[in-house]
């Protein structure tokens, strides 16, 4: 709930409509052809996971994240600490 809290209460260059991006957003940033880091060279990233607004089906307590290094996504406890990329729909 941090992570979704977080990008909601984002205010940033002068938007506040900011969100946890769902889980194909965050997999459309990633360059498969590319690894340290498989995210595409025009954003920023660091070696570790990103969150998306998407909980794991199986599990609530889990949602679905991707890893900056490999691209990959992997579902990650909910209690653990990574990074986030807020994002909002441009109008």
């Amino acid at each position: 709930r941090d992570a979704v809290d977080y990008c909601e209460g984002l205010v940033l260059a002068g938007w506040d409509d900011w969100r946890l991006p769902a889980r194909f957003e965050l997999d459309s940033i990633v360059h498969y052809g590319r690894s340290f880091p498989a995210i595409a060279e025009v954003f920023s990233c660091q070696a570790s996971f990103y969150w998306s607004s998407a909980t794991y089906a199986d599990d609530p307590a889990y949602a679905w994240g991707i890893y900056g290094n490999d691209g990959g996504d992997h579902w990650l406890d909910k209690i653990n600490t990574y990074y986030v990329r807020c994002v909002r729909t441009g109008r």
